[in-house]
């Protein structure tokens, strides 16, 4: 699968974000639903699903599969798409979900 190729889709089904036509797309969509079990913004949730569909959509053309990556992968991966920037409270360097500000789920407790 190319860059281009429509097959693989972040999509919205019943409320939920999941990546369909993904090699892989029982982890990456299990991941996504833990996000929002744990009470992440939908928001949030569609922002991780598009990252990483361009993430599966990348290891598609590289022809690396999911139980492929390593850390030196997810650094190629990474240094191809320039610099992060990172948002949150001011001088936190991170964002928390609501629902771990709220005491939410277990999950989401540090």
């Amino acid at each position: 699968m190319t860059e281009g190729e429509p097959g693989l889709r972040a999509e919205s089904r019943g409320g939920r974000w999941q990546l369909t036509g993904a090699a892989g797309g029982d982890l990456i969509n299990g991941y996504l639903s833990y996000l929002a079990d744990c009470g992440f913004s939908p928001r949030t949730v569609r922002a991780y699903a598009f990252d990483l569909q361009a993430f599966a959509r990348w290891l598609a053309g590289e022809g690396i599969t999911l139980g492929e990556v390593t850390t030196d992968v997810m650094l190629r991966f990474l240094a191809g798409r320039g610099p992060v920037r990172v948002l949150g409270d001011a001088g936190s360097g991170r964002a928390e979900p609501a629902a771990a500000r709220r005491g939410g789920p277990a999950c989401c407790r540090r």
